[in-house]
């Protein structure tokens, strides 16, 4: 397991933001939150609608990171939006299917744990 795959997998997700592309987003999503993270709509419609309503950012850069365990990993990401400089702390998480962490798994961001902006920062 390394850090670097879950930093990598975080700035294709940030990337994917800033081009609006929401299925290539989707791809980098954490596997339990894409397969059971939110019931009442699909996945690609819930990164639409949450995604697409929010200022995309025009730039993006981890700054910092915390290996929280094997398979979970909290990135903070300096977004610039709409002039403002603001962070996000991303949660990462490995997996093999859903529910069942596994550092011979899959790395993918939890979607909703990159909605909170703050402008003063964030602490790991």
């Amino acid at each position: 397991m390394e850090a670097n795959s879950a930093i990598l997998k975080c700035t294709e997700f940030m990337d994917a933001w800033k081009a609006e592309d929401w299925k290539r987003l989707l791809k980098h999503c954490q596997i339990t939150w894409v397969e059971d993270g939110h019931p009442k709509m699909s996945a690609l419609r819930w990164i639409k609608e949450w995604y697409g309503s929010r200022p995309i950012p025009i730039s993006a850069e981890v700054v910092d990171y915390q290996l929280k365990t094997q398979t979970t990993v909290d990135a903070i990401i300096k977004v610039k939006i709409s002039g403002e400089v603001k962070f996000i702390r991303a949660r990462i998480i490995c997996e093999k299917e859903a529910y069942k962490p596994s550092p011979d798994g899959i790395w993918g961001v939890n979607p909703v744990s990159c909605l909170r902006m703050d402008a003063k920062g964030v602490a790991i």
